[in-house]
């Protein structure tokens, strides 16, 4: 029997339906593959700051890192206890004057401007300001991680003096603050390391003072270990 003109069968219809529900489900999981792949250092940052700007420093166990209702994505007891670990570390430094402490990918680094140890073109630490140093030292004695410290400077040539090239004096800056840390504070010296960079990793471009004042710095970075 022939079909009547203008009938339809109705075949082929439901693939339209499928495919639509195919491509739906697609962008779902690509979604959710997305949200779960989380920069652990960016957010880590982001989190201190908050905290530290408007006066939210506790750290509240158990917390998850929401991405946006309703996903959630927890953190692992393990990635958990690492992120918890750092926070706990910085909290410790952030009543001393003059440090600036910050949330890193691998640890806590405090920030220590030319001006709060140094004299200009000098690496010798200042008398004055031992102190701060001191104060730095005690809390690193109960954090028990490998510390790096680092001597970085701006652009501009050194002219005369003692050293003949920035690189010299970076290195110089951190080798005395770990000497410090060893001999006059009793930190582990196989805890410790130093490192100079010279102009090579600026906080900023170096076309004003006031850049040039940030980026002259020596920076202990507190290396926290992942359990």
């Amino acid at each position: 029997m022939r079909a009547r003109k203008g009938a339809s069968t109705g075949t082929g219809k439901w693939l339209l339906t499928f495919n639509d529900l195919t491509t739906l489900l697609l962008t779902f999981f690509v979604l959710i593959l997305s949200c779960s792949n989380l920069n652990e250092g960016k957010m880590e940052e982001i989190s201190w700051s908050f905290r530290r700007h408007f006066g939210f420093m506790g750290y509240q166990k158990g917390t998850d890192i929401k991405v946006f209702v309703p996903f959630i994505v927890p953190l692992s007891s393990r990635v958990q206890g690492y992120y918890s670990r750092k926070i706990e570390v910085a909290e410790a430094f952030k009543d001393i004057e003059g440090v600036e402490v910050q949330v890193i990918d691998d640890g806590v680094s405090l920030r220590l401007g030319e001006t709060l140890l140094f004299d200009s073109g000098s690496a010798g630490i200042k008398e004055g300001k031992r102190a701060v140093l001191m104060d730095v030292a005690r809390v690193l004695q109960d954090a028990g991680e490998e510390i790096v410290v680092e001597g970085h400077t701006d652009d501009v040539p050194l002219r005369g003096g003692v050293y003949e090239s920035n690189w010299e004096l970076s290195v110089a800056r951190a080798v005395n603050v770990v000497k410090f840390l060893v001999e006059e504070a009793a930190l582990a010296p196989e805890r410790l390391s130093a490192a100079g960079y010279a102009d090579t990793r600026p906080l900023g471009p170096n076309n004003a003072k006031r850049n040039r004042e940030r980026n002259r710095r020596v920076d202990i970075v507190i290396k926290v270990k992942k359990s």
